[in-house]
């Protein structure tokens, strides 16, 4: 594009400013003088018409321009009317409005008499401005939001890309070039537009924004930030094919309908930078509320992605283990990047991305699946306080507050899905890890005597083998869930002695007396089984016949089969638990002569060589080290 003539708006004038004898002292060169539509003599708005004696390129339009309206007076005259696309219009006039025209005699004006008048022309820091154009900056910087504090991947991409030169050296390397060394002068940080033959025409300012004076640049006149600036230059050409350019008159509401910001969203949605930016924001936002979560350089003592738990003795709680197969996990930003962001920076929510985030968010890693309770469990603090051990609805419902808050998802079918697979992925055995990770044994036979010792019970091989053979079958249980046992030892004597403590001692937490008569009638008996190791029946007492067979056929089952509450198909639960009793009559409890074969009753005085509650959680552990060299 070329020009041969200069076309001036005065918006500005004043009653007593004569443009004509302006012109004439000044240049003495052919022009046009007219009205336009809103011109009154009151407040005159002419447009001013002067021919060049040569075509002129857009730059060198803008330097002619702005130095012929810094000689007549530069606050006369609209801020944009230095443009080079603008072209004049016909002259109109309201019907009972002032026409004024006027043709000055002479010649063409010579551009290149003007262009020597500056130092160099192509340095645009040179070319005069109004004082409203020196306002214009700050005025528009005031009116438009801080592009640091906007939300979404916008205000991601500027803060990543911050100072704004970042962004510049990183996508528009070959549109702008930095200019400091060429003119040592400056006062601004400047920068060239390449394509142009003017330079220092673009001015960075607080970087955080870049106004461009140069004609040809598709952002000219128009402070942008990082973003916008990007936006323009790589994907502008789109908003040119669909007719809907972007020329700095659209609102920011019709902005984010163009196909060049719906690119650039695109585009910077991928930049590891820019998740780098939402990661480390939503991180902060979880450190804010969890001043424990470890920082990127503590991640020593980090548990890996299997999220197993161990339990190092009977009753401790569980601790989470490095020793499972499994990628570590980051407690930095870096496994966030991978997440899928909407344009506003909230992740999406699909599959994917909730399970990303349960495999790595450092305050889910403890949930995890327990093959024993078959069921999902927690091994650590999570970000909620639990109403009660394992995995609730209650649980259910503070996920999703905690996925909705930091990450702004809210998906409760696909966050069910997610955990229950990736809670899979890390499944564990509690009661394996402890007895894999008992200490040996100390070679002291402790198991065969235990009834004999803590409740004296009679020193007889009976005694010592049906003592040996259910610590044997709680082992078995374990390492072959479903194996055979249709046994239940008995134990039966005075109330107090510590026959219950007996067990509970050797079974820690996962030691039960809740199991009923009556559970055993319907599924909440084998519900009850699971997450226990060893379960004590207490009403043995006076049983009828009835009851006795419920009993015998209810230890006689190697697999319960049932569907769970809220699940949605009937699963096999193979038993990995043991049933017990006791019995405080003194008058027996079978009075079916036939199939007591399942009951190995042993009575218990209480007046062993110890109390039960000696037994400590080492002897414990010597105990069932024994019995794991028997299994």
């Amino acid at each position: 594009m070329a020009r041969t003539g200069l076309t001036l708006d005065m918006d500005y004038g004043t009653p007593d400013f004569e443009l004509a004898d302006t012109l004439r002292i000044l240049y003495g060169c052919r022009a046009v003088i007219y009205s336009t539509h809103k011109h009154t003599p009151e407040a005159p708005r002419l447009r001013l018409v002067i021919p060049l004696s040569r075509q002129v390129s857009p730059e060198e339009y803008m330097a002619v321009a702005r130095k012929v309206a810094e000689d007549i007076d530069i606050n006369l005259f609209d801020d944009t009317t230095y443009e080079p696309h603008r072209i004049m219009y016909w002259p109109s006039t309201s019907s009972d409005g002032e026409f004024y025209f006027k043709i000055l005699p002479g010649a063409p004006l010579d551009p290149d008499e003007i262009l020597g008048r500056y130092a160099d022309w192509r340095n645009v820091s040179e070319w005069p401005v109004s004082d409203r154009q020196k306002k214009l900056v700050a005025r528009e910087m005031k009116k438009q939001n801080d592009p640091l504090e906007k939300q979404g991947l916008v205000g991601a991409f500027c803060r990543a890309y911050y100072p704004i030169t970042e962004a510049i050296a990183e996508f528009l390397p070959d549109v702008y070039a930095p200019c400091g060394g060429d003119f040592p002068d400056l006062t601004e940080e400047r920068y060239d537009y390449i394509p142009a033959d003017s330079s220092a025409g673009v001015v960075i300012y607080d970087g955080k924004y870049l106004y461009s004076h140069h004609a040809t640049d598709p952002a000219c006149g128009r402070l942008l930030n990082a973003f916008d600036a990007v936006r323009l230059h790589r994907f502008g050409e789109l908003d040119d094919k669909s007719g809907s350019r972007d020329a700095g008159i659209l609102t920011e509401e019709d902005v984010t309908k163009l196909p060049s910001y719906k690119k650039m969203i695109e585009f910077i949605s991928e930049l590891p930078k820019v998740r780098g930016i939402l990661a480390e924001e939503r991180l902060a936002r979880i450190r804010d509320d969890f001043s424990d979560v470890p920082e990127a350089d503590d991640m020593s003592d980090v548990p890996d992605s299997g999220g197993a738990a161990k339990a190092d003795t009977v009753g401790r709680a569980d601790e989470a283990s490095k020793d499972d197969v499994g990628a570590e996990p980051s407690l930095n930003v870096n496994w966030q990047k991978e997440l899928d962001v909407t344009r506003n920076g909230t992740v999406k929510d699909t599959l994917d991305n909730i399970s990303i985030i349960f495999r790595n968010d450092p305050l889910l890693l403890p949930i995890a699946y327990n093959r024993h309770r078959d069921g999902i469990d927690v091994n650590g603090r999570i970000p909620w306080e639990q109403v009660k051990p394992g995995w609730n609805d209650s649980d259910h419902a503070a996920l999703q507050v905690y996925l909705s808050k930091y990450y702004g998802i809210y998906a409760p079918a696909k966050a069910k899905t997610a955990l229950s697979a990736v809670a899979a992925e890390r499944a564990y055995h509690p009661i394996q890890e402890y007895l894999e990770q008992l200490p040996p044994w100390d070679g002291i036979p402790r198991a065969d005597t235990l009834l004999i010792t803590y409740l004296g019970a009679e020193d007889s091989l009976y005694t010592r083998a049906v003592t040996r053979k259910t610590l044997a079958a709680a082992v078995a249980r374990i390492y072959e869930p479903g194996i055979k046992f249709d046994h239940v030892l008995i134990l039966s004597g005075p109330q107090g002695i510590g026959k219950s403590t007996l067990f509970a001692r050797l079974a820690g937490k996962w030691f039960s007396d809740s199991l009923s008569m009556t559970d055993m009638k319907d599924k909440a008996g084998p519900e009850k089984l699971q997450g226990y190791w060893i379960l004590e029946l207490g009403e043995l007492a006076g049983m009828k016949k009835t009851e006795v067979e419920t009993v015998k056929s209810f230890i006689s089952r190697t697999d319960d089969k049932y569907r769970a509450a809220y699940g949605l198909n009937v699963e096999s639960h193979p038993r990995q638990c043991i049933i017990v009793g006791s019995t405080n009559s003194e008058n027996g409890f079978l009075r079916d002569v036939t199939g007591n074969r399942r009951f190995w009753p042993v009575d218990v005085d209480g007046a062993g060589e110890h109390k039960t509650w000696e037994l400590t959680k080492d002897l414990v552990a010597q105990v069932w080290a024994e019995v794991m060299t028997y299994y």
